[in-house]
């Protein structure tokens, strides 16, 4: 609806996410592949996560599209990044436990929802990352908040959907 999201309406925020919702609306039939990725704990905390499927639904409906829903990077304590950071050691990072429950419960959710509907793929980190879904081979974190993917985590998800492309059902033309 017009008034997600619910905390700051009127912001430069919901001004751009309604024009991205446009821009899909009316452009939805001109991909063969959409990828939806979020903070989904957060989306779920704000009571949005049956629009996901709502969307996913539309999707599907509206479209030929194949889809993948992309797991939401690991969200690291802010004194692990701080200490990270300091000693350029990713070994250091340590995860926010409380978030990783509520997220595995949700991208279960999406596991099963993709089980059912052939065009629906869900990827979870190390399909994304590669086989240290944490950090870069640098030491580089692939997301500082857990809701941003950082530049590092951009690339490597991008080399790693590359070098996988073939050996991962994503296209059926």
């Amino acid at each position: 609806d017009d008034a997600f999201p619910r905390a700051g309406i009127g912001n430069q925020y919901h001004a751009q996410c309604l024009i991205n919702r446009a821009f899909l609306a009316e452009n939805l039939k001109n991909y063969d592949l959409i990828v939806y990725g979020g903070e989904w704990d957060q989306i779920e905390n704000y009571g949005y996560l049956d629009d996901v499927i709502s969307l996913l639904e539309y999707t599907l409906a509206s479209s030929d599209a194949e889809v993948i829903l992309m797991t939401t990077p690991i969200k690291f304590t802010p004194q692990s990044v701080e200490r990270a950071t300091y000693f350029s050691d990713g070994a250091r990072l340590t995860g926010r436990a409380e978030h990783e429950a509520q997220l595995e419960r949700i991208h279960d959710s999406f596991k099963a929802f993709a089980a059912g509907h052939a065009r629906v793929h869900f990827w979870d980190r190390e399909m994304i990352f590669g086989d240290n879904p944490t950090v870069s081979p640098e030491g580089w974190p692939y997301s500082l908040d857990g809701g941003h993917v950082s530049i590092y985590g951009s690339l490597q998800a991008a080399e790693t959907f590359i070098a996988r492309e073939k050996s991962i059902p994503v296209l059926t033309n």
